[in-house]
């Protein structure tokens, strides 16, 4: 059996945490054996006493002792991975882990080994801010990569375990990781992207979103780094 490998990135989710974890646990894999792997970016609300309120053995929980951005948590989950393929799994609940089914159902089948999930390529609520910046930098992206993606900044992206070396080797750690470079380090690597029509459900700042402008700054100055 097929392993897969949940990688849970986490920073102040105390609303959320609690509840994406047993949706996680419940989600159906189809024949992957499920491995969950949390990874806490230093939250200051109470998510880090949530956290060690739910272990229980089924899952395996890290701490960081300071806030280092979701690339560096990423990167922390996937030096302890041992599935075949990782999936990553935003842990806001803008993203139901309902989706999974159909994302891994293309893998079983070995149509391909890397998925993206998609919000463009069926009807969903939108912010409309930020989808704007996703289509501007997606398109700049496929102009580049040659590729014809839908959502560079979607959470849900699934790929198989030979791709982690690489991956460790990136020098960002914040949301340029999971935007810009994990896409270039996949399609560098000879690989080619499916994308699937998920669920999503959107939230703003004051629900607890936490991309800010300036993460869009970088975003495009990365995409202009790897043009130019």
């Amino acid at each position: 059996m097929p392993k897969l490998s949940i990688i849970v990135p986490v920073y102040n989710e105390i609303a959320t945490i609690e509840k994406v974890l047993v949706e996680i646990k419940n989600a159906d894999t189809l024949n992957f054996e499920k491995e969950i792997i949390v990874v806490d970016d230093n939250s200051t609300d109470g998510t880090k006493q949530a956290l060690k309120e739910t272990e229980d053995g089924q899952k395996k929980i890290i701490f960081s002792d300071k806030n280092e951005g979701k690339g560096a948590v990423i990167k922390r989950g996937l030096v302890i991975a041992t599935g075949d393929y990782i999936l990553i799994q935003d842990a806001d609940l803008e993203y139901t882990p309902k989706n999974y089914p159909k994302l891994l159902k293309p893998i079983l089948e070995k149509e391909t080994e890397v998925i993206f999930g998609s919000r463009f390529l069926q009807k969903n609520k939108r912010n409309y801010f930020y989808a704007f910046g996703n289509i501007i930098a997606t398109r700049i992206f496929n102009l580049i990569f040659k590729t014809n993606l839908t959502d560079l900044a979607t959470c849900y992206k699934i790929f198989p375990k030979k791709l982690i070396p690489r991956l460790l080797e990136i020098k960002e750690n914040d949301f340029v990781f999971d935007v810009i470079q994990l896409t270039a380090t996949i399609i560098k690597n000879g690989y080619t992207i499916k994308e699937i029509p998920i669920d999503y459900f959107p939230r703003w700042h004051r629900e607890g979103k936490k991309l800010k402008l300036k993460h869009g700054f970088k975003i495009f100055f990365s995409l202009f780094k790897i043009a130019f």
